[in-house]
């Protein structure tokens, strides 16, 4: 029997890169935004039961009309979090339901993953107790 994995999507945060004043999770990328394509890939990943989304408590209503309009079936709960990314994750794994074996935890602005890349992550994680994905420069 396959065990239980859902998605954290840290969405919470202002860009350094930016200036700081931008939440690049919401900035438009080929027609929508950033964080859009990232809940694509998870929405698309077999493995992804269910989806929480960390968001400026600000952004929430507006992005249940995102998650509506696109069509994200997997996403089960959208919480405040905070600009500190630990904050943040905390408030995402405590909206966990609590049958959630396995989390994949990433970042709304970081859209160049693949659902084969979410796949091998979770079997390094059922195997060896975790997995972490990183990309060489």
């Amino acid at each position: 029997m396959m065990s239980t994995a859902w998605a954290v999507i840290v969405a919470s945060g202002k860009s350094e890169k930016f200036g700081g004043d931008h939440d690049t999770a919401f900035l438009n990328v080929a027609g929508k935004p950033v964080l859009a394509h990232v809940l694509q890939k998870y929405e698309q990943a077999p493995e992804i039961e269910g989806v929480v989304i960390v968001a400026p408590k600000e952004r929430v209503e507006n992005l249940r009309g995102l998650v509506h309009v696109f069509g994200f079936n997997k996403v089960r709960k959208i919480v405040a979090g905070t600009p500190q990314r630990s904050a943040s994750v905390l408030a995402g794994l405590a909206a966990l339901d609590e049958n959630v074996e396995f989390v994949s935890i990433h970042d709304g602005s970081r859209p160049c993953l693949t659902s084969a890349d979410i796949a091998e992550t979770l079997k390094s994680a059922r195997r060896y107790g975790s997995g972490v994905l990183v990309t060489p420069v």
